[in-house]
C-alpha cells in the first residue's frame, strides 16, 4: 500500500483548457481563473506553454506577475529554447515533456530510446543549472513500455 504524507494538486486548466476547440481565454480571464484556483488552495498552477505563441508568452508573463500562494509553473518541451522562455519569464517551476512511445520516438522525433533519454537528461540538467525546479511528463506514456518509463 502506498502511503502519501501530502498530496499536492497541479491544475492545468490554463493550458489544457485552451486545447478544447473553440476555447480561448483572454489574459483577464486567465488571471481570474488563476486567482480562483489559488483561493481554492491548488498547490501548483500551470500557467501555459510560452513557446506556443506570442499571446501565450504574454499571458504566462502576466500570470507569473500575480501574487499567488500557488507555485506558478510553465510548461514546455524538453528543449533549451523552452527552458530559456521559462527562465526569461521568471517562473521558478517548469514541467517539461517528451513523447516516449515508440511512435513518438520514430515518427515525431526520429530518435532512438537512448537519444531521447540523453535529450531529456540534457534538458533537465540545463533547467536545473538555470535555477528551475522541474517535473517531467512522459507524453504518450500509455503506449510506452513500463521498462523504458522506469
Amino acid at each position: 500500500m502506498v502511503s502519501f504524507s501530502k498530496i499536492e494538486i497541479l491544475d492545468t486548466t490554463l493550458r489544457e483548457g485552451e486545447q478544447t476547440p473553440g476555447i480561448s481565454f483572454t489574459i483577464d480571464q486567465k488571471i481570474a481563473i488563476a486567482r480562483g484556483l489559488d483561493a481554492f488552495g491548488v498547490d501548483f498552477i500551470e500557467l501555459g506553454h510560452p513557446a506556443v505563441s506570442p499571446d501565450v508568452y504574454e499571458a504566462v508573463e502576466a500570470l507569473n506577475s500575480q501574487n499567488l500562494n500557488a507555485k506558478k509553473m510553465a510548461h514546455g518541451r524538453a528543449s533549451k529554447s523552452d527552458v530559456n522562455d521559462a527562465t526569461a519569464i521568471g517562473v521558478k517551476w517548469m514541467g517539461i515533456f517528451f513523447g516516449t512511445s515508440p511512435l513518438s520516438l520514430k515518427h515525431k522525433f526520429n530518435v532512438t530510446k537512448s537519444e531521447a533519454l540523453k535529450q531529456i537528461e540534457t534538458c533537465v540538467k540545463y533547467g536545473k543549472d538555470k535555477g528551475l525546479k522541474l517535473r517531467f511528463t512522459a507524453e504518450d506514456a500509455s503506449r510506452t513500455s513500463l521498462d523504458f518509463l522506469i
